[in-house]
């Protein structure tokens, strides 16, 4: 219940982030040719969705998001 409140709250202040056609298209053309160390497909999605917003820096450790060329934070 709380994750659907809060869901409705970020669409409601236009903050919540879908991703586009051209994003799902990108992501599984990567993921199926096995791009940034065979990373899985929702990592792909991420890695489009912030290409798109021009997002350089990742607040994860996950190896996945500096093969695809983010900078990671820890």
């Amino acid at each position: 219940m709380r994750v659907s409140r809060l869901r409705k709250r970020m669409e409601q202040g236009n903050r919540l982030i879908v991703p586009t056609t051209e994003d799902w298209q990108e992501a599984w053309a990567a993921y199926e040719n096995g791009e940034a160390d065979s990373a899985g497909i929702v990592e792909h999605v991420s890695f489009a969705v912030m290409r798109r917003l021009g997002i350089s820096k990742a607040f994860t450790n996950d190896r996945h998001f500096r093969a695809a060329g983010f900078e990671t934070m820890f």
